[in-house]
């Protein structure tokens, strides 16, 4: 008999069925049979569902299903004859009185069944064991928003080698949205596996960092096998840096102008708009990725096809709720301008649909330094800006660098 000791994918169960036919067909012995479909699976899913079909044998069972040592009967030319219906009536009957007089002790030396009929043995299991050891993180405290290195230690303490797996790297236990996955080829027995990644934690707080280690199965997910947590907690004193030039959350670098997508900076719990309430011609207005000058990119306004148009229009930053237990809004920010002529306006809010205003700021642009312009710490006691409006009159407006500060 072939079972399957877990459950096994469509995928898995084809390559081994098809296999283990052809073998049979070839004149294999079942265990050999039952071997090259196990060969099979693993070579072509390297997976470890080669483990998963299991061969159960009595130890007197005809393990060859076809003997191609004799000839065919039309080759022998002695003619097929039938046995009669009386006679095979009378075989099966006596079959069946014997197993029944066996399993009741009444034949043999009273043994019973188990005295024709062993109990059957099983293929074993490879013994795999995979546990993650470590991870570290460097810096072990980040400012929001810094690149981390997260340092990933496994090991296989079982006494065989492990075949194909996958780990995840999941940077918060309450975000199931962001989670970096690594394929991992095989791991011999005691080995230990030293891998590196990196991520940006996007804002200020705790988070419960989880890595997992298993199998990816089709139509089933990830079945896990070991994981560890580890709590990081993001430096409340030092700011988060919205700066253009740098990647995006996501990774990605500007390298041209291009409308910045309202999602740019969600990760970081920012989103962009741009809005024209006084002016019905740039009603469309949407933000866009700028260079300010030779090489450096800038967050400014444009229509969504000429950023020459509507390019003074104000600059909008919702900040989201958080789903990670951290609070949502700023205590204060700083916003910096390229060099230009004009003025610049920032407003705050305590709503993200901008009806509660708690402060504004204004300065003039200086032609060759530019202008910074910087909300008074703690100025709104219990109130956290969840709205950044952005504007002015003159030129273009072009913001190089926003830096926020903790709720």
């Amino acid at each position: 008999m072939i079972a399957q000791q877990f459950e096994i994918s469509d995928e898995a169960a084809i390559v081994f069925s098809e296999e283990l036919y052809r073998a049979i067909a070839e004149g294999f012995p079942l265990e050999a049979a039952v071997a090259e479909g196990r060969r099979a699976v693993s070579a072509n899913l390297r997976n470890t569902e080669w483990a998963t079909p299991v061969l159960y044998l009595y130890d007197n069972a005809n393990r060859r299903i076809f003997d191609f040592s004799r000839r065919p009967f039309w080759q022998t030319g002695i003619p097929l004859q039938r046995v009669p219906q009386v006679t095979l009536a009378v075989v099966v009957g006596l079959v069946v009185l014997g197993f029944a007089l066996g399993s009741l002790g009444l034949l043999g030396d009273g043994r019973g069944v188990g005295a024709f009929f062993p109990p059957p043995t099983a293929t074993p299991i490879p013994d795999v064991e995979l546990v993650v050891r470590d991870v570290r993180l460097s810096p072990r405290n980040p400012q929001p928003g810094e690149l981390v290195a997260v340092f990933v230690d496994i090991e296989n303490q079982g006494s065989d080698p492990a075949p194909a797996f996958v780990y995840e790297f999941q940077p918060s236990v309450l975000n199931e949205e962001t989670v970096i996955r690594r394929e991992i080829r095989g791991l011999a027995a005691g080995g230990v596996l030293s891998d590196q990644l990196t991520y940006r934690y996007p804002w200020w707080g705790t988070f419960i960092s989880q890595t997992r280690v298993g199998q990816l199965r089709p139509n089933v997910g990830f079945l896990e096998q070991a994981r560890a947590l580890v709590p990081v907690r993001t430096d409340l004193t030092r700011p988060l840096i919205i700066d253009p030039d740098e990647p995006l959350p996501d990774g990605t670098f500007i390298r041209r102008n291009q409308p910045a997508p309202a999602q740019a900076y969600a990760e970081w719990s920012l989103i962009l708009s741009a809005t024209a309430p006084t002016d019905p011609a740039c009603s469309g207005a949407v933000p866009w990725f700028k260079f300010a000058g030779i090489s450096q990119v800038a967050l400014g306004t444009g229509l969504p096809t000429d950023p020459t148009q509507c390019a003074m229009v104000t600059l909008v930053l919702a900040m989201q709720e958080r789903q990670d237990n951290n609070l949502a809004g700023i205590s204060g920010i700083t916003v910096t301008f390229a060099p230009g002529n004009g003025t610049r306006l920032v407003r705050l809010f305590s709503d993200p649909a901008g009806q509660d205003l708690l402060a504004t700021t204004q300065g003039t642009l200086d032609p060759r330094l530019g202008l910074t312009l910087t909300s008074q710490p703690r100025l709104f006691g219990f109130d956290r800006i969840q709205r950044v409006e952005i504007s002015g009159s003159g030129g273009v407006l072009s913001v190089t660098e926003l830096a926020l500060q903790a709720p």
